[in-house]
């Protein structure tokens, strides 16, 4: 799944595959600004940040 938040000057996109990582990329128009991973101890906790990050930034998919 990947869902995308955008503000007035980057948008963040946050992929997350059922394992227990997202990855998050931040870009400037078509400039990759940077790239994280972001690990977790269990799916369950990935899956909770990545629905409840997303759903309270005003996300579309």
């Amino acid at each position: 799944m990947i869902k995308h938040l955008s503000s007035a000057s980057y948008q963040d996109n946050f992929e997350y595959h059922g394992s227990t990582s997202i990855v998050q990329t931040r870009k400037r128009g078509n400039t990759m600004i940077w790239k994280k991973w972001i690990l977790f101890d269990s799916v369950r906790e990935a899956k909770d940040f990545f629905n409840d990050r997303c759903e309270t930034e005003r996300a579309y998919v």
